[in-house]
């Protein structure tokens, strides 16, 4: 295994120098010594060193700021750029005020409505894992929506996907004789891993076909003129996500 070029601690911090200064516009030791519990010796230190080895140029000091902020030339090169690489910080931020109260991470001027969390127990999930990682068939108590019956399900996980309100792990039931989504909050009781499985991710042909949409403005919406107007923007989505084009129906896949 080739040695990963950069120490995780250091890339930790060197992407969160990149996020601050691209979306708040001005990063200063504060941001990495609140965030991390290291000094501001070594907070100076580190994006002085980002600026050296990882994007020279990418940021200049602003007096009147007292930070620094992104150059005209900026360009991300440990992040992809997206809005949602700053909201997760966010959220991680109010995930660690909630365990330490005390905890000042510098993002007090921000607020989460959360959605509701589904109980998940360690007991349901570390057998989950361990069948995904051996490649093991698993026998679970699963309560359906249908009919609210707790029925016995022998499965194939292959992967675990996590959408915004819950979790899902995905697995060929040999009850259906095919590729399903159960919920992780309905399993009931342990789970009991069993011999190899049967079917595994290659055969799950929904989960391995990608698919492309294309998302236009609805042409009655006040929106749109404005979007006519400035170069007639269209805006397009490639849906890659395996959870998506599973739940669609076969003849959509197909064609």
């Amino acid at each position: 295994m080739s040695k990963w070029p950069v120490r995780w601690d250091l890339l930790f911090r060197y992407r969160m120098i990149e996020i601050i200064a691209l979306w708040e516009g001005r990063l200063t030791t504060n941001h990495l010594i609140k965030s991390f519990g290291i000094g501001r010796q070594q907070a100076s230190k580190d994006i002085n060193t980002y600026l050296a080895d990882i994007a020279s140029g990418n940021l200049v000091y602003d007096k009147q700021l007292k930070g620094y902020k992104p150059s005209d030339s900026f360009v991300p090169q440990l992040t992809s750029g997206h809005a949602d690489e700053y909201l997760h910080i966010l959220s991680r931020s109010e995930d660690m005020t909630i365990t330490f109260n005390e905890l000042d991470m510098g993002f007090e001027n921000t607020a989460m409505v959360r959605p509701v969390t589904r109980n998940i127990s360690p007991q349901i999930l570390r057998p989950l894992i361990q069948a995904i990682r051996e490649n093991k068939r698993v026998d679970i108590s699963y309560t359906s929506l249908k009919d609210g019956i707790e029925v016995e399900r022998i499965i194939s996980p292959h992967t675990l996907v996590c959408t915004p309100l819950r979790w899902h792990v995905r697995a060929y039931c040999e009850h259906a004789k095919g590729y399903r989504d159960f919920v992780l909050s309905r399993i009931r009781g342990i789970p009991c891993l069993e011999a190899k499985n049967v079917m595994g991710k290659s055969n799950d042909n929904r989960w391995n076909t990608p698919l492309s949409i294309e998302l236009t403005p609805d042409p009655f919406f006040c929106l749109v003129n404005a979007l006519k107007s400035s170069k007639r923007l269209r805006y397009w989505l490639l849906i890659s996500s395996p959870l998506f084009r599973a739940s669609l129906p076969k003849s959509v896949i197909t064609k």
